[in-house]
């Protein structure tokens, strides 16, 4: 989709402000804050939107093991989502083996993001459960940063509610990029090895390969939301029209799916963000709220109204703790998500 900047935020970098900081009002509220919040919620869209996209490579699962989750305090549903998500991925990566084999290839170049399927399958049907059959290309995806943003104020509170007490913004690229990758070696490594326990699991999970059954947590909205549980149809095409409305398109070649696939959707969502950060830089209010509205539409509209069930059924079918952590992040980030933006422009100082 729209090209990121990845050097817009440092890999691994981070943005801190001291705590304790004694702050004015404008201080706390100032467009750096809420600028800052907007970019942390497109990082988070972003990370999640690529693990569900892709299965994760070898250069995405060593920069996930670097990473640093939040320690969530807060005792809503949506904290404990996040509390338990957190918690099943920082023990399945402290887990994962150590690549000893050939060094992290370099990036060919950040794609513009996850992309659009060429060549619709509309008419295709997927019955959740009933011997359903579901075609996506499996993909390589690139990994992430991670950065903490700590402080007080109105924007960071707001941001401590989804990111946990230090406002912890995983950043992510726009979504995938495309990996150059090498000939394996004859005899796999351990981190091999498990790597493809992953890449297998997800396969499983959101493929229904290897299930004889066919059931499986088909990660698209038109599965969740049609009485018969059809892919495509009118909530692609809405889907599609939405990305079309920005220019929001990726490469075909590389990626191959429907438009309504949680990866892309997420993808879009982190795209909106970006809208609504170059607003705030610009101190565009009528824009920045509009943008706010529009967030506010599509979660109510096209992610609450089945990510929680499709996210149950991930925790259903996954053997493997890595998808099971991510279901129930998502789950708690799209609850909070959906607090925030129910709240308006009042959340943002933006009246």
């Amino acid at each position: 989709m729209a090209e990121y900047n990845r050097d817009e935020v440092p890999a691994g970098g981070k943005t801190k402000i001291p705590e304790g900081t004694a702050m004015s009002g404008n201080e706390r509220n100032s467009k750096e804050m809420l600028t800052a919040l907007a970019k942390a919620r497109a990082s988070m869209y972003r990370f999640l939107g690529g693990l569900y996209i892709m299965e994760v490579d070898a250069d995405q699962m060593m920069k996930l093991k670097k990473m640093t989750f939040p320690e969530i305090t807060g005792t809503s549903d949506a904290d404990q989502d996040l509390r338990d998500g957190y918690a099943l991925l920082r023990e399945y990566l402290a887990a994962f083996p150590e690549n000893d084999g050939v060094a992290a290839t370099a990036d060919a170049g950040t794609n513009a993001g996850p992309a659009t399927q060429a060549g619709k399958n509309a008419g295709q049907t997927v019955e959740s459960g009933k011997g359903a059959k579901a075609a996506s290309e499996a993909g390589k995806n690139a990994g992430s940063a991670s950065t903490v943003v700590s402080g007080s104020g109105k924007a960071i509170s707001a941001a401590e509610e989804f990111l946990g007490e230090n406002a912890a913004a995983i950043l992510g690229s726009a979504g995938a990029e495309v990996i150059g990758k090498t000939g394996a070696p004859a005899d796999k490594s351990e981190f091999e090895t498990k790597l493809d326990d992953l890449a297998a699991d997800f396969a499983k999970v959101f493929l229904a390969a290897g299930d004889a059954t066919g059931r499986a947590a088909f990660p698209y909205e038109s599965v969740y939301v049609d009485r018969r549980h059809r892919v495509g149809g009118s909530t692609e095409m809405q889907m599609h029209a939405l990305y079309l409305e920005r220019g929001l398109k990726a490469d075909p070649d590389t990626y191959r799916t429907m438009d309504d696939n949680i990866g892309l959707m997420l993808e879009y969502q982190g795209n909106v963000c970006e809208e609504l950060a170059a607003a705030l830089e610009t101190a565009d209010a009528e824009k920045a709220k509009a943008i706010l509205k529009e967030q506010k539409d599509f979660v109510k509209k096209h992610l609450t109204n089945w990510v929680y069930s499709f996210t149950a059924d991930i925790v259903k079918y996954s053997e493997r703790d890595f998808y099971k952590g991510v279901a129930k992040i998502t789950n708690g980030f799209i609850k909070k998500e959906a607090e925030l933006l129910k709240k308006g422009a009042a959340a943002w100082d933006i009246e």
